[in-house]
């Protein structure tokens, strides 16, 4: 069994080295994380771990024949302590270096003759481990708490009612991603075919980043490589060099309400559970700090105008900037409804059987940005240093413009010339030759219709100012399972199972690379119809290019196994199982090549194994 960090703010586990390594939040997880039976977010494990448990299931291959929530691969379950009817409780202090400290405390107490109690908690602080070299900080330190609440009512002797309530949060500078490899690269920006050294920033020519900061008039005529001769840690294990420490911040909370009630022959189970997550990470996305600064298009009208620089607007925070930076932003609201009902056969003789019918209804809000420096200076002008260069020149004030159609004019006139008929609306002072620095002459004749009907004042909203992915993920399932038990002899067992589910994911995305994607059309600006207002509101389809789409799934899985005792501690057994996994969204932009949509998995499993107790070895 495996665990990692994936991009963006979720978690992967992998079982027998299968797992889910899908990338976008519409898609259904192959391995199952659980808790007392019904999944939470495996992010949740990934962040505070476990603790107080009674035990932990990792069961490999398909499990939909017998869990509620259908899994591909397997299933991992953290089954907690339950309430005893002892007045008892615990410490434990585990301390290490970089002063790590996590502090666990139990107490179990009865409340009334039929009511126990157990609330557990957990406190985990360390200093951070990663040295920031540019900073001269630490980082990828541990802030985090957990706090459990468990009430088991005895209603009568047959029946039983139990609570779990769980609440996770975590405020630390851990990174999503600790490590990225590249070899710099000017085409491809980082190497497909060599792996490179650790936290190596791509080459800006061959970046998309490089585009829009030329777009930005942060380049004289050519993209020059903002990281050329940047510093490399000698150990990217443990050492950076970063602009700013990373930000994570995550609350969950977690809900199971059981009932349960025995019979003569079989036992009812009723169990309903809630779910929610908030979750905000921040990294530095380049993994690296760029040495040289913004020379800016200017340098062609005269060499010593000086470098670009400003207070540019990222998604949660604003800095000074005159070089190349690169931070995403993860931003996730979710919450999770299950209900399953069971039953489970005890009968004497060689036959018993447990059935279920489960549904899920999850929502997920999950935004996934990238912003860059030449997105900010592309976004609003009036974080850019030419609009006061321009104000010195007798221009009026363009800070209420920014935006690509903006940026293009404003480059076209520059380097002067360019008066496309149509474009010059407004006569007065806008219309004549201005001399700029160094001599050279502009043509604000292109730039005349920013002030006019040819274009309206608009600054790019912050939250497109660079790579969005914006996903709206509905998830609905409907399930009926099963598995029959059949004792051919006394060493024999027979099981068949199966799995019918009904599944319905629907999802609202929004792609974007600034506004060029995400809002109006390119032609609209330059017609002069553009809005300046209302872009980025999923209501108003006119701006905003959300795709929506549906995927539904309906499949049939089975389960087929025996097993056999060959002594007292060793059984041999053979299994063939089918799995489905439902299809989901691909994120992005969709394509020829990349659909909108990927259909469903289906999988086959064959097991053949030995299981031993190995009771000579206890003695």
């Amino acid at each position: 069994m495996g665990s990692s960090k994936s991009v963006g703010s979720g978690s992967a586990y992998t079982i027998r080295g299968i797992g889910s390594f899908g990338v976008g939040a519409a898609n259904t997880a192959s391995v199952v994380t659980a808790s007392n039976g019904h999944s939470v977010n495996d992010s949740v494990f990934a962040d505070i771990g476990f603790y107080d448990l009674e035990r932990i299931e990792v069961l490999k291959g398909p499990q939909g024949t017998l869990n509620g929530r259908n899994a591909t691969t397997g299933v991992i379950n953290f089954i907690t302590a339950r309430p005893t009817g002892e007045t008892e409780g615990s410490i434990d202090v585990l301390v290490g270096n970089y002063d790590a400290k996590r502090t666990t405390m139990v107490l179990n107490s009865p409340l009334t003759d039929n009511l126990f109690g157990r609330i557990a908690f957990v406190v985990n602080q360390r200093d951070g481990y990663m040295d920031n070299l540019y900073l001269d900080s630490k980082y990828d330190d541990r802030n985090e708490s957990s706090v459990r609440l468990s009430l088991d009512w005895l209603i009568n002797d047959t029946a039983t009612l139990s609570l779990t309530t769980q609440h996770n949060s975590a405020d630390d500078s851990r990174p999503q991603e600790h490590l990225s490899f590249c070899q710099s690269d000017p085409f491809y920006g980082c190497s497909p075919f060599e792996r490179g050294p650790g936290n190596t920033a791509a080459d800006y020519r061959g970046h998309y980043a490089g585009a829009i900061g030329f777009l930005a008039h942060l380049y004289p005529g050519v993209i020059t490589n903002s990281y050329a001769g940047a510093l490399v840690s000698d150990d990217p294990f443990r050492k950076a060099y970063l602009n700013k420490d990373p930000s994570h911040d995550q609350n969950t909370s977690f809900s199971t309400l059981e009932f349960r009630q025995e019979f003569e022959n079989y036992t009812f189970v009723a169990k309903y559970s809630y779910d929610t997550r908030e979750f905000h990470q921040m990294n530095d996305n380049d993994g690296s700090v760029a040495v040289r600064p913004f020379p800016g298009l200017a340098k062609l009208l005269n060499p010593a105008i000086p470098n670009v620089e400003g207070i540019i607007d990222y998604l949660k925070f604003s800095e000074f900037t005159d070089s190349a930076r690169a931070y995403d932003f993860s931003d996730v609201y979710s919450n999770d409804q299950q209900f399953e009902l069971n039953i489970i056969s005890d009968f004497d003789g060689a036959f018993n059987y447990t059935l279920g019918v489960y549904t899920y209804d999850g929502r997920n809000d999950n935004n996934y940005t990238v912003h860059t420096a030449g997105g900010g200076f592309l976004a609003n002008f009036g974080n850019h240093p030419y609009n006061a260069v321009f104000q010195s020149l007798g221009l009026p004030d363009m800070s209420r413009y920014g935006g690509l159609a903006f940026n293009q004019a404003l480059a076209r006139a520059a380097v002067g010339g360019f008066a496309p008929s149509g474009v010059c609306p407004i006569v007065g002072s806008w219309m004549l030759p201005v001399a700029a620095a160094g001599g050279a002459i502009m043509d604000v004749c292109a730039l005349s219709g920013i002030g006019g009907t040819g274009m309206p004042a608009f600054n790019t909203p912050v939250e497109i100012s660079g790579v969005l992915q914006d996903s709206n993920v509905r998830t609905k399932t409907n399930s009926a399972f099963g598995e029959f038990y059949f004792d051919l002899d006394e060493i024999t067992k027979l099981t068949l199972g199966f799995r019918y589910d009904d599944q319905v994911v629907t999802n609202s995305a929004i792609a974007c690379l600034t506004e060029a994607n995400c809002g109006t059309p390119l032609s609209s600006w330059l017609t002069g119809t553009g809005p300046s207002t209302g872009l980025y509101d999923r209501g108003d389809t006119d701006n905003v290019k959300a795709r929506y789409g549906t995927q539904q799934d309906e499949f049939l899985s089975y389960k087929v196994a025996l097993q056999r005792d060959i002594t007292d501690d060793i059984m041999m057994y053979v299994s063939f199982a089918t799995a489905s996994k439902p299809g989901g969204f691909n994120p992005g932009l969709a394509s020829g090549s990349v659909p909108f949509t990927f259909d469903e998995e289906e999988s086959e499993t064959l097991d053949i194994g030995f299981r031993s107790s190995f009771s000579w070895w206890s003695g």
